[in-house]
């Protein structure tokens, strides 16, 4: 499954379903799953969407594994609002120690999203993409200084949102 999932009960089956929110997630390793890393929210899920996530200095890598259990090739996912992912790593990479990189870093949608000062290793096509889903749309995305970590297969920031106007990159020097 996924590292984490944060859901309003669709997942489980659960039959008192509530938006999920209010959930600090903090210094660690989340590695070596079938799913993302972190996997909250879901797109035409009535409303399963998450709200006042911080996820902070968390390692993600070998993540994504499984295309019947991740919702696209990305090591996290988060669909909300209220979400800010501060000071982490998302390796694209998914074979034994670093390997190739096989998937994408971060997939983020929704409103009032901050990402910074995030590193991306070795990330296959993108390190962040914001998405436009149906159900909330994106507003007021912050993407902010982040390091890309090895051969640069990867796009740093694929905005795929509607208002382009409310994603806003912030980044002097990315490569290193």
């Amino acid at each position: 499954g996924h590292g984490i999932l944060v859901d309003s009960g669709r997942a489980t089956e659960r039959s008192d379903r509530v938006q999920a929110g209010g959930l600090y997630i903090s210094n660690g390793i989340i590695q070596d799953c079938a799913g993302h890393s972190v996997s909250a929210g879901a797109d035409m899920e009535n409303g399963n969407y998450v709200y006042r996530i911080l996820l902070e200095n968390v390692d993600q890598f070998r993540c994504a594994l499984k295309e019947g259990v991740r919702k696209e090739a990305a090591c996290a996912y988060l669909y909300g609002e209220n979400i800010e992912i501060t000071r982490n790593a998302f390796g694209g990479f998914t074979g034994p120690g670093i390997g190739e990189a096989t998937v994408s870093g971060l997939i983020v949608a929704g409103r009032d999203i901050k990402v910074v000062q995030n590193r991306f290793v070795l990330n296959l096509v993108y390190c962040v993409r914001v998405l436009e889903l149906k159900e909330l749309s994106t507003a007021d995305v912050e993407i902010n200084g982040f390091s890309v970590i090895g051969p640069n297969l990867a796009h740093a920031v694929v905005d795929d949102s509607a208002r382009r106007r409310t994603v806003s990159v912030k980044n002097k020097n990315y490569f290193n």
